[in-house]
C-alpha cells in the first residue's frame, strides 16, 4: 500500500499494499474538475469521514475530465437531468448521497502482522449480507491519454470506450473505497494462518468484497462499487479485494500464502 495520507504513490519497499488495479491519471489533470451535471466534488461543508486525509478532495459523485467527448459522456451518464433517486441491492434508496457511508469506516492498521500495518483500511460499520452492495468507487474519470503511471488507485471502467479506454482514478480525489485493501499478505485472510496471534483460528481464505459495475436508475450512470461476496461480513471487520496477482507481479511482490487464491 502507498501512504495513504498522501497523494503521492511509491512502489513499496515491503509487502504493503497497492490501492488499486489499472491506468491512472495525471497530478494536472487531477486538478481539472469537470462542470458536467453527473459530477461534483466535496460540497461546502460537506461532512467528512473520519481519518480522511487533508489533501484528498472527498467525492460524493464521480468528477468527470474535460477531455472526455461528448459522446462519450453521453454513454457513461445518458439521462444527467434525471432527479430519481439510485436503488442498490440489499440496500436503502438515497444512501449516503451527500456524505460519508454508513456502512463502512477508516480505520488505522495497529495489527504488526497486517501488510498494511501503520496505514489505514476500509472497515465494516455494521453487518453486511452476502450480495450488499456497499458503496461506489469514486474518483476523477478520465481517458486513457490522462492515464498516470504513478497512481495505485486506478481502475477501468471501459476499455473499449474512446481511444484506449476510461479509467477512475482515486489517487487525488475519491471517497472511502479507496482505502480497500488488498486480502493478499492479511494473516487472518489467508488459508496457512496456523501460527502466531491467528494460531488456532478459522482463517478466512480470501477477499470477502469484490469490485463490480452498477447503473444508477434515473441517470443511466455507470459506475464501479464495491460489492460484499458470498459470505456475511461482521462488524468491524476489513474489507478486503483482490487486486489481481498481475498487479503484484508488476511491482515485484509476491505472497507465497495466497498461491490458492491467486487470480
Amino acid at each position: 500500500m502507498p501512504p495513504q495520507d498522501s497523494s503521492s504513490s511509491k512502489t513499496p519497499t515491503r509487502a504493503q499494499h497497492p490501492r488499486s488495479i489499472n491506468s491512472t491519471t495525471t497530478a494536472a489533470a487531477a486538478a481539472v474538475i469537470s462542470s458536467s451535471t453527473c459530477s461534483s466534488t466535496n460540497p461546502s461543508g460537506a461532512k467528512l469521514p473520519t481519518n480522511w486525509p487533508r489533501e484528498i478532495t472527498y467525492l460524493t459523485r464521480p468528477t468527470y475530465s474535460r477531455l472526455l467527448d461528448s459522446a462519450i459522456i453521453q454513454q457513461l451518464c445518458p439521462n444527467p437531468s434525471s432527479k430519481q433517486q439510485p436503488a442498490f441491492r440489499n440496500g436503502p434508496r438515497n444512501t449516503h448521497q451527500s456524505g460519508p457511508s454508513p456502512f463502512v469506516k477508516i480505520k488505522k492498521i495497529t495489527d504488526p502482522n497486517h501488510p498494511a500495518y501503520g496505514q489505514h483500511g476500509l472497515f465494516a460499520n455494521h453487518v453486511l449480507l452476502p450480495g450488499q452492495w456497499v458503496l461506489d468507487y469514486l474518483g476523477y474519470v478520465h481517458p486513457a491519454s490522462e492515464t498516470d503511471p504513478e497512481s495505485n488507485y486506478d481502475l477501468s471502467l471501459d476499455r473499449e470506450l474512446g481511444d484506449g479506454g476510461v479509467g477512475i482514478d482515486a489517487r487525488h480525489m475519491g471517497n472511502e473505497a479507496r482505502f480497500v485493501n488488498d486480502y493478499r499478505g492479511i494473516p487472518e485472510r489467508m488459508m496457512k494462518a496456523n501460527s502466531g496471534p491467528y494460531a488456532g483460528k478459522k482463517p478466512k481464505p480470501g477477499p470477502n468484497v469484490v469490485f463490480a459495475e452498477r447503473v444508477v436508475e434515473g441517470t443511466g450512470e455507470r459506475r464501479l462499487c464495491i460489492m460484499v461476496g458470498k459470505e456475511r461480513i461482521k462488524k468491524c471487520e476489513e474489507l478486503c479485494v483482490s487486486y489481481g496477482k498481475g498487479f503484484w507481479k508488476e511491482r515485484g511482490i509476491i505472497f507465497d500464502a495466497a498461491r490458492s487464491f491467486e487470480s
